[in-house]
C-alpha cells in the first residue's frame, strides 16, 4: 500500500478552517488508497478519533506557548526513524527543518498557504530544491518573486466534498434566507450584512459560526445567530437558503494577523459552491481564479453597498438566474476542486518529484 505522511501545520482538531482542510485532504487521501501517518500538534495528546481506515494518528502534545515549534521539531527529529520511510507532505513551516538532514532532499513536499517571508525558510527551499503547492495562481506568483529561481512550485486550489443537495419548491418557507458561513473576524464583511439586514427587514439573515452574539450589538428581528454548528448542521439550514453571502473586504485578517486578500484560496467559496445555492461574492483577483461573475457567481465591489443590495433582490426574483448560477458552481466544483481530485493531483505530484507511488 501506498504510504505518506502528511505534517499537520497547527493543534488539530479545532474548528478552524486549517483543521478542516487537514481532516478532508487526510480522509481524501486515505479514500485513494494512501496509508496515511498524521502527525500533528495536540493539547490533549490524544488522538482525534475522526478517521476510520488508512490513517495512524501521531498526536504530539505541546504547550500553548511560543515556544511550542520547538518541542514540536524536538518531536519530529525524536521520529526521525519513521520519518525516513516515506514521503512528507507537510504544511508546518517548521517540519521543514528536516531538509536539512541530506536523507530528505527529494522526500519533502511543502504545502504553502501564505508567502514564505522568512529568510531561513526561502533558503532551505532553494537549496534543497524543495517542490511547494501553492493554493493561488496569487500565491505562487509571489513566492516566485520571492525566490527568484526556477523552482516547481504546483498550484492545488482548497477544495470540498460534494453536497449536492436537491431542492423542491416545498422545501422554501415564506420567508426568503440570506446564509453566511464563517466567523465574525476582522475583514469578513459582518458589518455589511448586518447593514443589509437593516435595508431588507423582508428578508430573514442566517449567520452561521464562530459569532459572538453579543458583540454585535444588534437588535434586528430579522438576523439569526446560530453560532457554531457541525456539518450536519450547516447542511440543514444551508439547503433553504435562497443565496449564499461571501462579502470578504480588502482588510481581511486572520488570527495570525495577515492580511491574506491578495492570495487567499477560501475554503467556503468551495463549500458553497457544493451546496447548489446560488453565491454573491466579493470581486478581488484571487476569487476570480475559480468563480466567474455571471457564470457560477455575482462577484461585487466590497464597497458597494447597492449593488449587494441589488443583486440579492435580483437572485429571489429570478430564479431562472438563480438555478443557473448554482448548477454552474456545482458543475465546476465537481470537475476541478473535489477533495478527491486535489488527491489525484497530490499522488501525481509525488510520483513526478519523488517517485514513491509508481
Amino acid at each position: 500500500m501506498k504510504s505518506l505522511i502528511y505534517i499537520a501545520p497547527d493543534f488539530f482538531p479545532e474548528r478552524k478552517a486549517n483543521s478542516i482542510h487537514v481532516e478532508n485532504q487526510v480522509r481524501s487521501l486515505a479514500g485513494k488508497g494512501v496509508y496515511v501517518y498524521l502527525i500533528f500538534k495536540s493539547r490533549s495528546g490524544e488522538k482525534s478519533f475522526l478517521f476510520d481506515r488508512n490513517v495512524f494518528e501521531i498526536p504530539i502534545k505541546l504547550p500553548r506557548a511560543k515556544r511550542s515549534n520547538l518541542f514540536f521539531l524536538i518531536a519530529l527529529v525524536r521520529r526521525l526513524e519513521l520519518l525516513r520511510k516515506f514521503p512528507i507532505l507537510t504544511r508546518s513551516r517548521t517540519s521543514i527543518l528536516l531538509a536539512a538532514f541530506p536523507y530528505f532532499k527529494h522526500r519533502i513536499i511543502f504545502e504553502a498557504h501564505e508567502p514564505l517571508k522568512s529568510g531561513w525558510l526561502k533558503q532551505l527551499v532553494k537549496s534543497r530544491k524543495i517542490p511547494i503547492l501553492a493554493i493561488s495562481c496569487a500565491l505562487k506568483r509571489i513566492i516566485e518573486s520571492e525566490l527568484k529561481d526556477a523552482l516547481k512550485i504546483y498550484v492545488q486550489h482548497d477544495a470540498s466534498n460534494l453536497e449536492i443537495l436537491e431542492k423542491s419548491r416545498l422545501d422554501f418557507p415564506s420567508k426568503v434566507k440570506a446564509v453566511y458561513v464563517g466567523s465574525i473576524g476582522p475583514g469578513r464583511g459582518i458589518e455589511l450584512i448586518l447593514k443589509l439586514a437593516e435595508r431588507m427587514s423582508e428578508i430573514e439573515f442566517h449567520l452561521i459560526g464562530d459569532i459572538d452574539e453579543s458583540n454585535t450589538k444588534v437588535e434586528l428581528v430579522n438576523v439569526k445567530f446560530h453560532g457554531w454548528k457541525c456539518k450536519k448542521e450547516i447542511v440543514s439550514i444551508v439547503k433553504v437558503a435562497d443565496v449564499l453571502l461571501a462579502p470578504y473586504q480588502r482588510d481581511l485578517i486572520l488570527d495570525n494577523g495577515l492580511c491574506t486578500i491578495d492570495y487567499m484560496s477560501p475554503l467556503k467559496i468551495f463549500e458553497y459552491m457544493s451546496y447548489n445555492v446560488p453565491m454573491i461574492v466579493s470581486d478581488f483577483p484571487v476569487i476570480r481564479e475559480v468563480l466567474i461573475n455571471g457564470f457560477d457567481a455575482i462577484l461585487i465591489d466590497p464597497d458597494n453597498f447597492e449593488q449587494w443590495k441589488s443583486s440579492i433582490e435580483l437572485l429571489i426574483s429570478d430564479q431562472e438566474l438563480s438555478n443557473f448560477l448554482s448548477r454552474n458552481a456545482l458543475r465546476k466544483l465537481e470537475s476541478e476542486f473535489t477533495w478527491d481530485k486535489r488527491s489525484d493531483s497530490i499522488i501525481e505530484i509525488f510520483n513526478d518529484e519523488c517517485g514513491c507511488f509508481s
